[in-house]
């Protein structure tokens, strides 16, 4: 699924950045691989400023980073992604991964004036691990830089991760007939 819903900015609320985590899949399972779009938009659609810098956090205990796809705008320079531990800034003692990233103007203009606003900066995919810790995650924004005159807003996403259902043997969410073909032809075998 390609889809996402992006939250556009609102121009009365002064002048910011905005970078946005959106995922068509909030509901989650183990082993599962969700593609998670990174989203820019600016409040005042100025398409001439310096670049963006952030980081977004998440549980390595839940996902599994699989990797990333930048998509590289006239007149910029993605920085290449750095996967490390850190603190996010929320006041707790939890330890959590991060990716580093951002995008610097080459020229005199980032993103680009031909290239509509809101826009992908990229893409990123996890795994849901099996040892699951907690049933609720959130991927976080974290400024690094952005325009001077602009504030910062990210727009966070949270995400359930549910647990299994016992009977399903299949895996595929339901408990039906299929389940009990496939349990019977596996204790068959043995």
């Amino acid at each position: 699924m390609n889809c996402f819903i992006c939250q556009t900015c609102n121009a009365d609320d002064g002048l910011y950045q905005q970078v946005s985590i959106e995922s068509p899949c909030t509901h989650l399972k183990s082993n599962d691989i969700v593609n998670v779009h990174i989203i820019y938009d600016v409040s005042d659609q100025n398409q001439y400023l310096t670049g963006i810098g952030f980081k977004i956090h998440f549980d390595p205990e839940i996902f599994e980073y699989i990797e990333s796809q930048f998509f590289d705008y006239e007149a910029s320079t993605p920085i290449p992604a750095e996967i490390t531990q850190c603190y996010y800034n929320d006041e707790t003692d939890i330890i959590d991964s991060c990716i580093a990233m951002g995008w610097l103007s080459t020229g005199s203009y980032w993103p680009s004036p031909y290239y509509n606003l809101p826009l992908e900066l990229m893409l990123i995919k996890f795994k849901v691990k099996e040892n699951l810790k907690y049933l609720i995650t959130e991927l976080k924004i974290e400024k690094t830089a952005n325009t001077t005159g602009y504030d910062f807003k990210p727009i966070n996403k949270k995400f359930t991760i549910e647990k299994p259902i016992p009977a399903d043997v299949n895996n595929d969410g339901l408990v039906d007939l299929t389940d009990i073909i496939n349990l019977i032809q596996h204790c068959s075998q043995q």
